[in-house]
């Protein structure tokens, strides 16, 4: 139940963030989720971690610019009172570890 709602939040969040940078020059955005994880949390918690890249496209005056990000890690805590995120980048060997770890210096994106 967790990983639909982290999926969509991610997808929202990436999409949202490229508006904001390219706003009415965004052209295209797509996102494609490779793998997700769930991992143990304290009672009435969620932990999930997602990898996937993005890419997209602009209009730069005259032409347009196709970008491809690399690959990214974004794990979420979810409790009754908040959504806390944590995001890196770049590819990771061992990825049965829950790196970034949300409940170390995650940020909080929703508070209920």
């Amino acid at each position: 139940m967790v990983l639909p709602y982290i999926e969509a939040y991610e997808r929202a969040f990436r999409l949202n963030d490229l508006y904001s940078q390219y706003s009415a020059n965004l052209i295209h955005a797509s996102i494609i989720i490779y793998d997700t994880w769930t991992y143990e949390a304290p009672k009435g918690a969620a932990i999930a971690r997602l990898k996937y890249t993005y890419g997209y496209g602009y209009a730069q005056g005259d032409r347009q610019v196709e970008a491809d990000s690399p690959t990214i890690y974004a794990s979420y805590y979810i409790d009754e009172a908040v959504v806390h995120r944590r995001v890196i980048r770049g590819h990771q060997e061992d990825e049965s570890k829950l790196v970034p770890d949300p409940t170390e210096g995650g940020l909080p994106v929703e508070c209920f």
